[in-house]
């Protein structure tokens, strides 16, 4: 398990939610008993996957100016 964990090239966010909805599959397996133990226990979140980064879609600037192009939308139309 962890060769294959280790193969994966994504980024550390979505490497950690690959690795939550492997988790839960491992588990469902392990309650249905098609597997005997949870052979993911061992592995870990790569680090910082938790925090969030400050996303702005727009600057100051921009939201400044979504008044008026709203209003130019209407007189337009």
């Amino acid at each position: 398990m962890d060769l294959f964990y280790a193969s994966w090239k994504d980024g550390i966010r979505a490497k950690a939610k690959k690795l939550e909805r492997l988790k839960a599959f491992i588990k469902f397996c392990v309650k249905r008993e098609w597997l005997t133990k949870d052979i993911t226990d061992d592995l870990q979140a790569p680090e910082d996957s938790s925090v969030t980064v400050p996303k702005f879609p727009f600057t100051d600037e921009e939201l400044d100016r979504v008044p008026f192009a709203s209003l130019a939308a209407v007189v337009f139309e």
